[in-house]
């Protein structure tokens, strides 16, 4: 796709974004399942549900502006997804690959809280308030994964991971 202004740049992010989230959509499916501790089983259930409510968005947002939503597939969440799957095969005692998981998906959820916040400034700027402010309502989501993400970690999965050492 060619972009030739302002209103194309920002369904291109859109689609990004999209792409973002089915990948996210898929890592978290992935990592529940290698997830030992229940918390963290729990907690990516949860984000897995959550990034299909934003998928759904997406595809809503697209499409009201006349695009497709596959269009784009976004290489650098690819690459990212990657790390996560390298992660996984790489730690081998359950402590361990939990801390390592979520230290791998927080890097793929910074990512998307950056992706998402642009969209949200490109929304403003074109006047799309509703577009702007689902976009912010997702943004949100995605801190607050986050933060549940390190509190767990501090509180428990790091904790048992040194343990092992």
């Amino acid at each position: 796709m060619q972009v030739h202004n302002f209103q194309q740049l920002y369904v291109a992010e859109l689609q990004e974004l999209r792409s973002s989230e089915a990948q996210m959509g898929q890592v978290l499916e992935k990592a529940s399942n290698a997830a030992e501790h229940k918390e963290l089983k729990q907690m990516l259930h949860e984000q897995r549900e959550r990034s299909r409510v934003q998928l759904r968005r997406l595809d809503d947002l697209i499409l009201l502006h006349n695009s497709e939503p596959r269009a784009h597939k976004d290489q650098a969440m690819t690459a990212l997804a990657h790390e996560v799957e390298k992660m996984t095969a790489m730690l081998k005692s359950p402590a361990l690959r939990d801390a390592g998981l979520i230290s791998s998906l927080q890097r793929l959820g910074h990512y998307e809280i950056a992706a998402y916040g642009t969209a949200a400034t490109y929304a403003k700027m074109l006047g799309f308030s509703d577009d702007q402010k689902m976009l912010h309502q997702s943004a949100d989501g995605e801190k607050s994964a986050d933060q549940r993400l390190t509190g767990l970690a501090e509180r428990l999965v790091n904790r048992d991971a040194l343990a092992q050492a």
